[in-house]
């Protein structure tokens, strides 16, 4: 049952009690109501910063593209010779990567980063690939990408690694 003291029947001077006891209320409802833009300004932000960071960080600096070291199919495969990212004074004497159980061979590829097609392309049963005197004559002062695939008997690749250097 509803109390009629606290019902409001009429602009009365002797109500004022009630009436400022529900602009209370009404504020608390509105504070309750208020839109949440802070929260949701902050959840953007936080977003836009981790897509800007992963697009920062996974770009080359010197051309701005994208740099993907995720696999083509398989699994990837970790390079070490020459270092990714590396500032060489002249061409590596050999490239170095993780060997991959159950391969017949790799598919090596070498490609100035700005040309449409590869300068080497070589097949390798080992985790190794030495150049020549004559490969290494061949590469000039330049950003170079470089890819290597692990394939089965049968054609399927079991895994990739990209690398990338620049050479004074």
């Amino acid at each position: 049952m509803v109390d009629p003291s606290n019902e409001v029947r009429g602009p009365s001077p002797g109500l004022s009690g009630t009436i400022a006891h529900m602009e209370e209320e009404f504020k608390e409802l509105e504070k309750m109501n208020r839109p949440r833009w802070p929260l949701a300004i902050g959840v953007v932000l936080l977003v836009g910063a981790a897509v800007g960071a992963y697009f920062w960080l996974g770009r080359s600096p010197e051309s701005g593209r994208a740099v993907s070291s995720a696999p083509v199919e398989g699994v990837r495969i970790e390079i070490s010779q020459p270092p990714n990212g590396s500032l060489l004074e002249g061409a590596p004497a050999a490239f170095v990567w993780e060997s991959i159980a159950g391969r017949n061979d790799y598919l090596f590829s070498l490609m100035l980063e700005s040309a449409p097609t590869p300068i080497l392309e070589r097949s390798s049963k080992t985790a190794t690939l030495e150049l020549s005197e004559e490969d290494a004559q061949r590469l000039g002062a330049g950003i170079y990408v470089w890819t290597v695939k692990a394939r089965a008997k049968d054609g399927k690749i079991l895994g990739t690694g990209t690398g990338r250097f620049r050479i004074r």
